[in-house]
Order: structure tokens, then sequence, then C-alpha cells
């Protein structure tokens, strides 16, 4: 999910993890399934994909939704139902 976003955003990890306030290594440790992202932090993530979902590029909007599909659907640690 972490790379798809990223690849997504045109962001890199290092950018990712500026983004979101953690460290690089986190990105790496999320993105190779060593640890898995907290609550917190997958409510920001939640946001960005949010946000894609609103933007004008089709490509974007797409995308956006499609995580939201396939990542957030009905996890309440992230969406609060």
């Amino acid at each position: 999910m972490i790379q798809e976003l990223r690849h997504l955003t045109h962001l890199t990890q290092v950018q990712l993890a500026e983004t979101l306030g953690v460290t690089y290594e986190t990105i790496n440790r999320w993105e190779n399934g060593r640890v898995q992202p907290l609550p917190l932090a997958l409510r920001q993530i939640r946001s960005i994909v949010d946000q894609l979902t609103q933007s004008p590029s089709k490509v974007l909007h797409e995308g956006g939704r499609a995580l939201l599909t396939n990542i957030f659907q009905g996890r309440k640690d992230v969406d609060g139902r």
C-alpha cells in the first residue's frame, strides 16, 4: 500500500516520510512488511489518499479510490466507524 501510494504521488520514501513526520527507515520497514503503520500513521495516510480522490487528475482520483477500496474499507482504526 505504501509503495503504491508513493508511486501514485511520485514521492520518494524520504519525501513521504517528511510528509508523515516519520523517518525514512519507517517508510522502508512499512514497504518491506517488517512492521505495519500504527493507527495514527494510517489516519495520516488515509488523509493523503482522501486528498487524491478529490484531485481533478483522473489518474490520481482513480488511484485514490482504488486505495480506499482495497486498503481502508471497513477499517475501524482509520475511519472511526
